[in-house]
């Protein structure tokens, strides 16, 4: 009878064992649930919005008053008289800008 019981708690260990490792086995190796686009994961949550682009004004950039270009960066000053020849370029050549213009939106 002490056989049997010896017997027997070792075919239930050795089941219980089997049991639990192919549980371990099948939640490991399950593949993961894909993100449905309806599913928004938490790192979406997290993002910040996007910001649209807007021109910045004289004091978010650090101008005391108007015209005072060297007061700014080098990237906004050429920008800024890139602009301001096109104007020129534009109000004294019309004939040709549209000519561009055209060119340009078609292709």
């Amino acid at each position: 009878m002490d056989d049997l019981l010896t017997m027997l708690s070792v075919i239930v260990g050795l089941l219980s064992f089997c049991v639990a490792g192919y549980i371990m086995a099948v939640t490991d190796f399950r593949p993961k649930k894909a993100v449905s686009d309806e599913e928004p994961s938490e790192a979406m949550d997290l993002a910040e919005p996007v910001i649209t682009r807007r021109e910045l004004s004289l004091s978010e950039l650090g101008i005391s008053r108007f015209g005072d270009l060297a007061a700014l960066p080098a990237e906004e000053q050429r920008r800024i008289k890139m602009e301001e020849h096109v104007r020129e370029y534009s109000s004294t050549n019309p004939q040709d800008v549209a000519t561009v213009i055209r060119s340009w939106l078609q292709g």
